[in-house]
């Protein structure tokens, strides 16, 4: 049927195809305009993930967590100077004006408790105005660099850095609002470094991350995907040495990109960081058609014969493999659909969709390409000679030493599997290109920790926050925290009422303790709340009916592992130690990139296993043998373990990327092997060749277009591994290493597994053949 249509419409109406093609790939291009990027770290994340139903969950109950952190540093000397001091007065004055800000927290307005006889008194640390001599400096540094809600986190203990963090209410669909905040506090950043020359300014936080995640994707757009087209063509050039078949794919990627992405505009999706890379799998994926295709072509197209008669055998001998190759690669990318990361799905689906595209141009659009281009016949090469049939002849006479060295190699790659470690610290997911990145670490470094674990501690009954026995164990919880290696900072109600206490007691040291009773305990909060300005109030640390607090750990730049392990000891001091209202799992935006990898591989399992079965169905059935069928599943199995092998002597951490490269590669590696066998099985049957024959010719007749497509795909993804966002990157480098193993495998260890289970010098017998043949002279024959 295909044939007949490219026989009977393709090559005879080939400008009205090609004219068609346009109008369609313009048709559904013109969806692009429907696309918008995602600025929400939130959207990483599955609405059925339980981690993200907890973190919502605890910001419903406190106030949210949606920052912005400004980190100050003077050139010289602490910030303790009466200047230094206003300039982070005036930035904390300025940051109320943020869009969306509903608190703003610095050393300046930190609310200080002063005993003034019987009176307790609670305000701004740095009052404004006011004129300090050195014994108000004196005191406002001690208590800067010693109080346990200020000191590693709004400062250093040296006072060299400090921080003012803007919280902000964002809705949920916050795009519009993190690209309002992030122009604005930028913006405001560069207008204090122009004012205060000597002042370094540092910018993170979760809205900031948002902002630059959408830099990324952007960046990925502008810079990962020209160099990638410039070298696909550049590659193709190199291997069809013909201006006319590089002009002819130029046209195919053309139409298919327009096609594929308009498409999914026109679906709604949204564009992420992940998503973005699927403009360069399409193209990937029409190189390697056209190369498999022009190849064949070229090699049929010799002096003499009829350009139609050869791009008819071109495609008798390829439309069986072009469709299941897309067909299984279009398998691979859909088992994303069950990823528990949305930018995957609409990866895979993306990519899918656009592989109908594809397909249909390279069946229908692409014969009329070549139809219409005044593309010049080839020379014949001489028989046995070139590389690839040195190579054959080594192969065939040696299969027994190759398979072994093979199997040697393969298991000394595979042992490193057992030396990877899952890390997903989403800060360095921005690789040090980005502002953002180079900001975070140096607040890391010098200020306090980014990522967190939080709490919600509940006392079971309301107002039970100030019964002693609750204080207690979250005393003991707080000093227990803060024993952690690795953590930089505890925020803990705790605090205000063991310094309340000892400020009721005139500032005794000796009172620094929890109150005894519980309805002192209530006093003195209720003065403390009282006290407090608008936009200061306990909303972020004590709910609504006085029956929980909130409870924080922050700490250094820890990986997930390390993170989870914290996560698990906290956990298990609460079960011994605490009440069993109080016993509850942490939540924060550490926590969910902590588990994700984990999460995404255990959903994407299933979807991977049916994609096996799936794909080994659809190798059985055009090679209409089941033995050869399983025998290639050996092949496209391997590649992967010895790639995440390699990655784990090479590399070691590994993160979300690896949860996708399984199922994605499995659909891609696949092609070639349909490639290999489909001719190898062509000779047996339909030529009457030997095993060691079939073998050779196949070796010397798709040699060229599989290390050509194996080029190109390679060549593609590790222009994703270019790329800034590390789970782009991760995945780029992964994959390209994966099909290259593929390529070995299938031109050295496929054809050792012939040589060893078909050992027949008998024809194949087959109840069809797997492709008609004419009697036109290939490369080799």
């Amino acid at each position: 049927m295909f044939l007949k249509f490219i026989e009977r419409v393709s090559l005879k109406y080939s400008w009205l195809i090609l004219i068609a093609a346009l109008l369609i790939s313009f048709a559904f291009g013109a969806g692009v305009k429907n696309f918008t990027f995602s600025n929400d770290y939130r959207d990483f994340f599955s609405e059925e993930n339980p981690q993200l139903a907890e973190w919502e969950e605890l910001q419903k109950v406190y106030s949210k967590t949606d920052n912005v952190l400004f980190a100050l540093t003077f050139e010289q000397g602490d910030v303790f100077a009466p200047e230094k001091l206003k300039v982070i007065q005036e930035l904390t004055e300025a940051s109320w004006k943020v869009p969306h800000a509903t608190r703003v927290d610095s050393i300046t307005n930190f609310q200080d408790i002063k005993a003034q006889g019987d009176d307790l008194l609670v305000d701004d640390l740095v009052e404004s105005g006011m004129t300090l001599d050195k014994q108000q400096l004196a005191y406002i540094q001690k208590v800067a660099t010693e109080h346990p809600l200020l000191v590693n986190r709004l400062i250093n203990p040296q006072g060299t850095t400090a921080a003012v963090n803007v919280t902000t209410l964002l809705s949920e669909k916050p795009r519009a609002q993190v690209q309002e905040i992030g122009d604005y506090v930028y913006q405001l950043a560069d207008e204090f470094r122009a004012k205060y020359p000597n002042l370094q300014i540092h910018i993170s936080g979760a809205v900031p991350y948002n902002y630059a995640l959408t830099d990324a994707s952007k960046e990925d757009l502008k810079s990962v995907m020209p160099l990638m087209y410039l070298a696909a063509l550049v590659l193709l050039g190199l291997l069809l040495r013909t201006i006319g078949g590089v002009f002819a794919t130029w046209i195919m990627i053309l139409i298919s990109l327009i096609a594929s992405m308009g498409a999914a505009g026109w679906a709604g999706i949204t564009l992420m960081a992940p998503s973005l890379s699927a403009p360069t799998i399409i193209m990937t994926m029409v190189v390697a058609n056209c190369v498999h295709l022009l190849v064949t072509f070229y090699q049929k197209f010799k002096p003499g014969v009829d350009k139609k008669d050869a791009i008819l055998e071109t495609y008798k001998i390829n439309i069986s493999p072009v469709i299941v190759t897309n067909i299984t690669t279009a398998i691979g990318f859909l088992t994303m659909n069950f990823s528990d990361v949305p930018p995957y799905r609409d990866l895979g689906n993306m990519v899918a969709g656009g592989l109908i595209f594809v397909v249909l141009f390279s069946l229908f659009v692409l014969p009329a390409i070549m139809n219409i281009f005044p593309l010049k016949p080839k020379k014949a090469k001489s028989q046995g000679g070139g590389v690839y049939a040195k190579l054959a002849d080594f192969i065939v006479t040696k299969y027994k030493v190759v398979m072994l060295s093979f199997v040697f190699l393969a298991t000394f790659m595979a042992l490193g599997v057992s030396k990877l470690e899952f890390n997903d610290k989403f800060v360095e997911w921005l690789d040090d290109r980005y502002e953002f990145r180079q900001d975070s670490d140096f607040i890391n470094d010098n200020l306090t920790g980014l990522y967190r674990l939080d709490w919600s501690l509940e006392s079971g009954e309301n107002n039970g926050i100030s019964s002693p026995e609750y204080l207690q164990v979250l005393d003991g919880f707080t000093d227990w925290a803060r024993s952690q290696e690795g953590v930089v900072h505890v925020h803990s109600m705790i605090d205000i009422f063991k310094e309340m206490n000892m400020k009721m007691h005139g500032g005794d040291p000796a009172y620094y303790r929890v109150p005894e009773s519980k309805q002192l305990a209530s006093q003195l909060l209720l003065v403390y709340e009282l006290s407090l300005p608008k936009g200061l109030d306990l909303t972020n640390t004590v709910n609504i009916s006085k029956s929980a607090t909130k409870f924080v750990i922050r700490t250094s730049n820890m990986d997930s592992q390390e993170l989870l392990a914290l996560e698990s000891r906290a956990e298990d001091w609460l079960v011994q130690n605490a009440p069993e209202s109080m016993v509850s799992e942490a939540a924060s935006t550490s926590i969910l990139f902590a588990n994700i990898s984990k999460r995404n591989i255990q959903a994407l399992l299933g979807g991977t296993l049916i994609a096996l079965a799936l794909i080994s169905i659809l190798l059985i059935a055009p090679l209409r043998s089941f033995k050869f069928g399983v025998m290639s599943l050996i092949p496209n199995l391997l590649p992967a373990l010895l790639g995440f092998g390699i990655w784990g002597l090479l590399v070691g951490q590994v993160g979300l990327a690896i949860s996708i490269v399984v199922g994605m590669t499995l659909g891609i590696v696949v092609d070639d092997t349909v490639h290999f066998l489909s001719k190898y099985l062509h000779y047996r049957r339909e030529r009457n060749m030997t095993t060691p024959e079939a073998v050779k010719e196949t070796i010397i007749t798709v040699g060229p277009a599989l290390f050509g497509t194996t080029v190109i795909l390679a060549m593609g993804f590790a222009m994703l591994a270019t790329s800034g966002f590390e789970i782009n990157s991760q995945m780029g480098a992964l994959t390209a290493i994966t099909i290259v193993i593929a390529f070995i495998g299938d031109f050295f260890l496929l054809p050792c597994l012939m040589m060893l289970f078909d050992r027949s010098t008998q024809k194949v017998e087959s109840e069809q053949p797997v492709v008609e043949q004419k009697p036109i002279t290939e490369t080799g024959s």
